[in-house]
């Protein structure tokens, strides 16, 4: 069996953005948008990580606290107006979801759960050989 090798053109940060929002609402397992406990107002940016983490990854509840720990250092710093000391992607992809009418413990939930696929900077050519024995790349880890 031959190792799997990362597409030839990888698909920038903003539209790898674009398709999650699209999985999200419509796609595989979607519809997390229109969740109540998502939409609840009180949502805790720890609910909002979980919740994602349940809903589409397959990690199984792995690392876990680790996604809720990146979310909630994503939160603190947005709220603390220290988004500009985290990675740019990390900024941009927070503002863009922001941007797309989700509150800032759904963006920082989502977030966090993308660091825990990706890195702490959110490499949209990050690339897992492993990744169901298919390979995964991006910021979600597609296969």
């Amino acid at each position: 069996m031959s190792t799997p090798t990362p597409p030839s053109t990888i698909p920038s940060l903003e539209t790898q953005l674009d398709f999650l929002v699209h999985e999200m609402g419509t796609g595989n397992g979607g519809s997390l948008i229109t969740n109540n406990s998502w939409n609840s107002g009180n949502l805790s940016v720890e609910g909002a990580a979980t919740l994602f983490e349940n809903r589409f990854e397959r990690a199984g509840g792995s690392n876990l606290n680790g996604r809720i720990n990146y979310a909630n250092q994503v939160y603190n710093a947005a709220q603390n107006g220290t988004l500009g000391s985290i990675s740019s992607n990390v900024r941009s992809s927070y503002n863009y979801l922001i941007s797309r009418g989700f509150n800032p413990a759904q963006a920082s939930g989502i977030v966090g759960n993308l660091m825990a696929e990706s890195g702490t900077g959110l490499d949209p050519a990050a690339f897992n050989p492993a990744g169901g024995g298919q390979g995964a790349f991006g910021i979600a880890q597609w296969r």
